[in-house]
């Protein structure tokens, strides 16, 4: 496309995305996709086949029950009862089924919130090296990129550093555990 048709937070998440997008069309890495021996953690992608259970499961549940089964889908509320009290007794933390939304994966679900909470300018932590698409989503969103490195020693957060990045235009602080490289 043109980058002229393109707005200017556009090409800057472009941009941040531009030493991923060397890699992915430059690098040997290319070479190796095909290759059966080799696991590739660049998307987080699963390297097996799903588990019969889980096949079956998804076949019987893909059958349309009624007309407007695939039609504007928002938060079913089975998925977000179970979902709910899950999370209740793993985090013993009250939940309702009002607080679980529900999205086709957590890209999508991280770019709804970032839309959502953001307004033009708006501040948001990532500790770095990072995920490949922070950058570009936090742009895109509106918001301000502010990188902070992780312990080097540890992987950890330094929190001294993530405490020295906070400003009165902060608005959210992104932690991803386990964080990169690990994570």
């Amino acid at each position: 496309m043109h980058s002229t048709l393109l707005t200017a937070k556009t090409r800057a998440a472009l941009d941040a995305l531009a030493p991923l997008q060397n890699i992915l069309e430059e690098s040997e890495w290319l070479l190796h996709t095909d290759d059966p021996a080799v696991c590739d953690f660049t998307f987080g992608n699963p390297h097996d086949a799903p588990i019969p259970a889980f096949v079956d499961s998804l076949r019987r549940h893909v059958e349309p029950k009624d007309p407007w089964w695939y039609a504007y889908k928002m938060n079913e509320p089975g998925p977000r009862k179970v979902i709910c009290e899950s999370l209740r007794q793993w985090r013993g933390v009250p939940f309702e089924e009002k607080d679980i939304f529900l999205t086709s994966g957590a890209i999508a679900a991280l770019n709804v919130v970032l839309n959502v909470i953001l307004e033009q300018g708006d501040e948001v932590i990532f500790i770095s090296p990072p995920w490949f698409q922070y950058e570009g989503m936090i742009i895109l969103a509106g918001g301000v990129p502010v990188r902070v490195r992780a312990d080097l020693a540890t992987l950890d957060l330094d929190l001294n550093a993530v405490r020295g990045a906070l400003t009165h235009r902060t608005r959210a602080i992104i932690v991803n555990s386990p964080h990169n490289p690990a994570g």
